[in-house]
């Protein structure tokens, strides 16, 4: 449960993926079947496909801006 997620450190990495992939797909121009999400160490990694340079720049607002991820690739 991370509805309170404004510390996203207490979140083991099944959570910490889960709560990336649901603000990824809050965002309807980002297509989720062509982004995988994984997260090791609490590290996010982003692996696929976006389709447009704006679609990079969302998926990077949702890590850093949405969620407050630090350590992404």
């Amino acid at each position: 449960d991370y509805e309170d997620f404004s510390s996203i450190e207490d979140l083991d990495d099944d959570e910490l993926r889960q709560l990336v992939r649901d603000r990824l797909a809050e965002h309807p121009e980002l297509d989720l079947d062509d982004i995988a999400v994984t997260v090791e160490g609490g590290t996010v990694r982003l692996e696929g496909r976006v389709g447009t340079e704006a679609e990079l720049r969302m998926a990077d607002h949702v890590l850093t801006d949405v969620v407050g991820v630090v350590d992404y690739d």
